[in-house]
């Protein structure tokens, strides 16, 4: 398997390139040594300079997932941070106006509703369905870059939705979605761009939804919702 790389400069992430294509990157000044890369083999993203120096002992079969190197929440127009991941799970679990966080970490494009992080919500204790979103049983056929992923759903909205992914995706990608699940009559069409890769959870931001894809996903959230108000009354 070929090296899979991906550049972060000026938090604008692009790849996937091979190790000859960041190679010639940097001999023709397209990237500076000062600018991050991360792919298989690395355990958190570092500096060109740095790769290069490691290049030859990295195992580019090896694939350690990322761990981000700063999460930032925001409340009531301030913000809070950087904290590592564990840290923000702590905050979050005494912060009262869970249903008004944003939250940001480094390779996202804009801040983004907290209710978007499936797994942050099940670790601080949320219950997802007070969200406007609800779990969803199905697969998700991602094409990106050349490359066709299948990945499990776990949830969906109107804005978005989050799939079970280990690699292959980074922020800021733009993507094409093939949705199918037996909740909806037939496959749905989206286009994407990823949110937030984190603990093998991928969050994904609709960009292009046609009017039936939006009215089907809109009405298995409503139906969800009502289930869960009766069943709580």
């Amino acid at each position: 398997m070929s090296a899979k790389w991906f550049i972060c400069q000026n938090e604008n992430v692009t790849g996937p390139f091979s190790t000859e294509q960041v190679q010639n990157r940097l001999q023709s000044a397209d990237v500076a040594a000062g600018d991050l890369i991360w792919g298989r083999g690395l355990s958190a993203w570092q500096t060109l300079r740095s790769w290069q120096n490691d290049l030859p002992n990295l195992n580019a079969d090896t694939y350690v997932e990322p761990a981000p190197e700063a999460w930032h929440y925001a409340l009531a127009g301030k913000s809070f941070g950087p904290y590592n991941r564990a840290t923000l799970i702590g905050e979050l679990k005494n912060v009262h106006q869970i249903g008004e966080v944003m939250v940001w970490t480094k390779g996202m494009k804009e801040w983004a509703h907290l209710f978007e992080f499936h797994e942050i919500l099940t670790e601080i204790g949320v219950n997802k369905r007070s969200f406007p979103r609800t779990d969803l049983n199905g697969k998700v056929i991602i094409k990106a870059d050349g490359q066709t992923l299948i990945a499990p759903t776990l949830t969906v909205s109107e804005g978005g939705m989050g799939v079970q992914l280990e690699v292959g995706l980074v922020p800021g990608q733009g993507v094409s979605l093939e949705i199918q699940s037996a909740v909806f009559r037939e496959t749905l069409h989206a286009k994407a761009d990823v949110r937030y890769v984190a603990g093998g959870v991928v969050g994904l931001k609709f960009t292009q939804l046609s009017p039936e894809a939006r009215g089907a996903i809109v009405q298995l959230v409503r139906q969800a919702t009502t289930r869960f108000v009766l069943k709580a009354a």
